[in-house]
């Protein structure tokens, strides 16, 4: 079959044998380029006289589909959806942990021995098996009772629960019965990092000392730890006036507020702490125990930017189950700021564990047992001496009953598939 050569005027007096010699396996024995014609089929190889520049034909591609576009579209409507939900929303909380009933104690473990050197208290904490044979605590389907009991040589046997997880933020509800109250003791239920104490902080959830009243949460940490004086809380600071002159030892009667968390600060109290106290009476203590107990309320918040304290009258209690509308709640009578922003770096409160215990005198109920106790002083004229002395005030009065420790943490799973 003959060779047909393609009618283009640029071939004008080619013949068909140099033609194909153009399209020849070896175009090396030739002095011609080969280039694309404008108006040649895509891939035909036509000569170019030597020296002469021709225009580079490019291939089209074809335009993009309809539907790729509108798949991408789809996609970033998604991706942007993702964003507007997740940008500002904090995730919400959802139980942790729930201490309550017979499972109560296998979220804590005893310690024995003395009372820590900063609270020398003036009591020996015992073992589990110790505790179980004097009797220092029982369990119910609902309810934990602790309690202690005098010994011969002064200091009373009591019990100091700490607790087997460690946390860095959560929101903590504490319902009670009855706590210890009374001339000499010195309840607590804090979070803390005792090892690394007060490097990684200290956060006193409940405590009291002797016959106070009011309710009160504080923060101890290293220095760099400050709060501001406003902060849209009912409760106010509490005060740190009278403090020795360091060279002097004159008081110093200047009216101060405690917000500086830092435990050695030389115008506050040794390890008095930043100190957020209840306006409402009668929510710790006595007058809590006469209501039928209440709910405490810890938000350990540090994404969010602060600590919140709320307290309850049994009676004043509040709907709980959903943390996020919070509806009758009212204000937290202790606000404090802390992380990005403010005054108080969130790093100062990390890897505490929680502790209940009933210590008696030490640093704080003994030193105020002589302005708090002023009826006891003639006849006893110090904590320990009143301790000693066996009093059935302290049978009566000093004990925990429990009903519950619920504690909440913020569901990241949302930030952490999309870290914006």
């Amino acid at each position: 079959m003959p060779s047909v050569i393609p009618e283009d005027p640029l071939l004008n007096g080619v013949t068909k044998n140099n033609y194909e010699s153009f399209h020849s396996p070896n175009l090396e024995k030739t002095n011609l380029k080969p280039y694309f014609h404008l108006n040649t089929p895509e891939g035909e190889e036509l000569p170019t006289p030597e020296g002469e520049e021709l225009p580079t034909r490019t291939p089209l591609k074809p335009p993009p589909s309809k539907i790729g576009y509108a798949y991408l579209s789809i996609i970033m409507a998604i991706l942007l959806l993702c964003v507007w939900f997740t940008r500002d929303r904090i995730p919400p909380y959802v139980l942790t942990e729930r201490h309550q009933g017979q499972t109560f104690l296998s979220h804590y473990e005893f310690y024995a021995g003395n009372d820590t050197a900063g609270s020398k208290g003036y009591v020996s904490y015992v073992n589990s098996s110790t505790a179980l044979s004097l009797s220092l605590f029982s369990l119910s389907s609902s309810v934990l009772n602790l309690t202690s009991s005098p010994t011969p040589h002064g200091p009373r046997h009591s019990i100091r629960l700490e607790g087997k997880t460690r946390w860095d933020h959560g929101l903590f509800v504490i319902d009670l019965l009855h706590m210890p109250t009374g001339c000499g003791t010195w309840p607590a239920i804090w979070l803390t990092d005792e090892d690394a104490w007060p490097r990684n902080g200290e956060i006193d959830i409940i405590e009291s000392a002797n016959l106070e009243s009011r309710a009160k949460t504080a923060l101890h940490s290293t220095n760099g730890c400050r709060m501001p004086e406003e902060t849209g809380a009912t409760g106010e600071w509490d005060l740190a006036q009278g403090i020795p002159d360091e060279k002097t030892g004159v008081p110093d009667m200047t009216r101060r507020v405690a917000t500086n968390c830092y435990v050695y600060d030389k115008h506050q109290w040794l390890n008095q702490g930043c100190v957020a106290v209840d306006a409402e009476d009668g929510r710790i203590g006595r007058g809590l125990n006469e209501g039928g107990g209440g709910v405490y309320v810890l938000e350990w918040d540090p994404q969010a930017g602060f600590m919140k304290s709320w307290v309850w009258r049994r009676n004043q209690v509040p709907d709980l189950r959903n943390l996020e509308k919070r509806t009758g709640w009212g204000l937290p009578y202790g606000v404090f700021p802390i992380g990005d922003g403010t005054h108080c770096p969130s790093s100062h409160f990390k890897n505490m564990r929680l502790v209940i215990n009933l210590s008696f005198c030490g640093t704080v109920s003994g030193n105020k047992y002589y302005m708090d106790c002023p009826h006891l002083r003639e006849k006893y004229p110090t904590c320990e001496d009143y301790v000693k002395s066996q009093p059935p005030d302290l049978e009566r009065e000093a004990y925990w009953s429990i009903n519950n420790i619920t504690i909440y943490q913020r569901n990241n799973q949302i930030n952490k598939f999309f870290p914006w």
